[in-house]
């Protein structure tokens, strides 16, 4: 599955900018309505924990509350996305979206789940209403999910303009550079590869991802010493990590 960058970002920053709709009266009452709020904010919480049990008793909690919060719909979503509930997942697009069908943060989670459905077309043309909205204040974000759908799509090309759009727009963006990273690799441009690779490394964490891209274009290069040290980090300390094991097949 495709997984773009920032979802959860997006998520918190529409939480945060309290997109939601004006209810009926028979909805629910005020106190109800703020209750909601506070159920998709720990909902997101549990997300980012990778907790989707608790993730979804929450959001359920909130749209019982709030059966029109965007915000709510948007997480319950992404956890029926990492449930692998498809159906489910467009159910909760589809409402978030007739509440508010021309929300930025809206549509930037709808293309991320329209890539995963391999609509790359439709998706592109979302992300592009997305960054033409100049008040959204992460155009990075957006551009960096329109790489990562035209990769996974095969696009390498028109994947890695949208990556160099998105440094353009924020030069030292994470998901951007590993992106560059991946496509320069996938071209055998392996200088330009390892130095998006070291701008990324300098930015973030170690993960399984960086080190077996790492390790990719070690190997790609001749390093040999290179590639036995990623492997040995990544086998090491994140021994169960699907990285690790599918380290074999590169």
């Amino acid at each position: 599955m495709i997984r773009l960058s920032g979802v959860l970002c997006a998520i918190g920053l529409l939480l945060a900018m309290g997109c939601t709709t004006s209810p009926s009266k028979s909805l629910s009452t005020p106190d109800a309505l703020k209750a909601a709020e506070i159920n998709a904010q720990i909902a997101v919480h549990h997300l980012e924990n990778d907790d989707l049990a608790l993730a979804k008793e929450k959001v359920d909690k909130a749209l019982e509350q709030n059966p029109q919060a965007v915000n709510a719909h948007l997480v319950a979503a992404e956890v029926e996305a990492r449930l692998n509930n498809g159906d489910a997942e467009r159910w909760h697009y589809e409402q978030a979206l007739a509440q508010n069908p021309s929300h930025s943060s809206v549509l930037n989670n709808y293309a991320g789940y329209l890539c995963r459905q391999s609509q790359v077309d439709e998706a592109i043309e979302i992300f592009e209403r997305v960054v033409a909205d100049r008040l959204y204040p992460q155009p990075a974000l957006v551009l960096s999910n329109a790489g990562r759908c035209l990769f996974e799509a095969d696009q390498w090309d028109q994947a890695r303009g949208y990556w160099q759009r998105a440094i353009a727009e924020q030069a030292n963006y994470p998901p951007a550079l590993f992106g560059l990273a991946e496509v320069e690799l996938a071209f055998g441009e392996l200088n330009a590869a390892q130095s998006y690779f070291s701008r990324y490394t300098a930015l973030k964490r170690e993960s399984p991802q960086q080190l077996l891209l790492g390790y990719r274009i070690a190997k790609a290069s001749g390093d040999v010493q290179g590639r036995a040290r990623y492997r040995s980090r990544l086998e090491n300390d994140f021994p169960s990590s699907k990285q690790a094991i599918d380290i074999n097949a590169w």
